[in-house]
């Protein structure tokens, strides 16, 4: 489990890159650059419980009762003009709220998975699959 480190940009970080899923937690062929990331904090937690052993005080098993893996992020991108849907701001528009279309199949507007990765380190790499977004804050400057 993460320690709960926010990672900073100086030094520690490298780009945020995605690839997207057409498969939950199934990472596609193309890393996509999607950000400059300023923090990146790891959200993993673990429950546990402990079953002392019989007939005495000193704990004889402890399980694992729930775990939950995630992270929080706070970067910024430049949109390229002409660069559009594939890496700008419309991307992580979709990413959170679906992609709006026609289309009536089920799911067809349901927010879509991706697997995020990033560098710590020149030897340190994350990767988390099976990503959606769950509270996404923009602003604009210009």
């Amino acid at each position: 489990m993460a320690s709960g480190k926010t990672y900073r940009q100086k030094g520690d970080l490298r780009a945020l890159d995605t690839i997207d899923e057409s498969t939950y937690m199934v990472p596609g062929a193309t890393a996509v650059y999607s950000g400059t990331l300023d923090t990146m904090t790891p959200k993993d937690s673990e429950e546990t419980e402990e079953v002392f052993a019989e007939g005495s005080r000193a704990v004889g098993a402890v399980y694992r009762t729930s775990a939950s893996f995630g992270w929080s992020a706070k970067f910024k991108f430049a949109l390229a003009k002409g660069s559009g849907e594939s890496s700008g701001w419309e991307k992580w528009v979709n990413r959170a709220l679906g992609t709006v279309s026609n289309s009536t199949a089920v799911g067809a507007n349901q927010p879509s998975s991706f697997t995020a990765w990033f560098k710590t380190s020149s030897t340190e790499e994350h990767a988390y699959t099976g990503s959606v977004v769950e509270k996404l804050v923009m602003t604009a400057s210009g």
